[in-house]
């Protein structure tokens, strides 16, 4: 083993760890820091519960896929090309299967 591949096989792991530590620290709630700096009196407050508003995957509001452009393609074609896409990667996964 060469001393380049010894030297990425010891640096890979601690590239992601020190990813993973910025990446924690960037989308780290700082909302607990703040209130922590305001009066506690003040604090209880102005932290009122949310109101409920129902919601969920039903409700979402989807857009015209004939009147919407992606790149210059209309949103159903990306779609279905999509799909197409789909299908010959199922029918690749079931040939491979198939052959083991």
């Amino acid at each position: 083993m060469s001393r380049m591949e010894t030297l990425f096989r010891r640096a890979v792991p601690l590239c992601l760890a020190a990813m993973l530590a910025v990446s924690a620290s960037i989308f780290a709630p700082s909302s607990l820091q703040a209130q922590d700096a305001i009066a506690p009196d003040v604090a209880a407050q102005t932290a009122a519960p949310a109101p409920h508003a129902p919601g969920g995957e039903a409700n979402l509001i989807i857009p015209d896929l004939d009147q919407v452009q992606f790149l210059g393609l209309p949103g159903r074609t990306l779609l279905m090309t999509g799909l197409i896409v789909c299908v010959f990667g199922l029918l690749f996964g079931l040939v491979i299967y198939t052959q083991l």
